[in-house]
């Protein structure tokens, strides 16, 4: 879980280890539409989001050993460690052949990210840790347009 002053390891510190309950949604979508032969569009778009929860907070009995006894720091929860995390990424690709060999490409690249932990939250309460796209939405995206151009020269 973490490294926490204090305790009987390297350089005075504790590391404390637990176990994680981790649910994970992932799925990747890839298509291709072509409206003619000088003409496509490609689409990639990827949702992934994971939970973890922490429980049985445990470290070291003594350096030098795999001895685990339950770790007692006033005020510490496994449970603070729990989070959330999600992420999409969409990808637009338009490829237009305007002549043979010559291709003219415009690129749509979308993506966004969040990430919440129990102990972000301003009361315990507030933290929801299932698999919920609400963090998700809730940032700013990510956009980036590109375009190339490319020319066949016949010698």
């Amino acid at each position: 879980l973490s490294d926490r002053p204090g305790g009987q390891g390297i350089g005075g510190l504790s590391y404390v280890f637990g176990e994680i309950a981790q649910q994970t949604l992932d799925i990747t979508l890839r298509t291709n539409v072509l409206f003619s032969r000088s003409q496509s569009l490609e689409l990639y778009m990827q949702p992934f989001i994971t939970v973890g929860d922490y429980t049985n907070a445990r470290e070291l009995a003594k350096a030098d050993s795999y001895d685990l006894v339950p770790y007692a720091e006033a005020g510490y929860e496994a449970a603070d460690n729990d989070f959330s995390f999600s992420a999409f990424n969409l990808n637009a690709v338009y490829r237009y052949e305007y002549r043979p060999g010559s291709t003219f490409y415009l690129v749509w690249a979308h993506g966004r990210s969040g990430y919440m932990e129990r102990s972000f939250a301003s009361s315990p309460s507030q933290f929801e840790n299932s698999l919920s796209t609400d963090e998700l939405f809730n940032n700013e995206p990510e956009n980036l347009f590109l375009a190339k151009v490319s020319y066949w020269f016949s010698l």
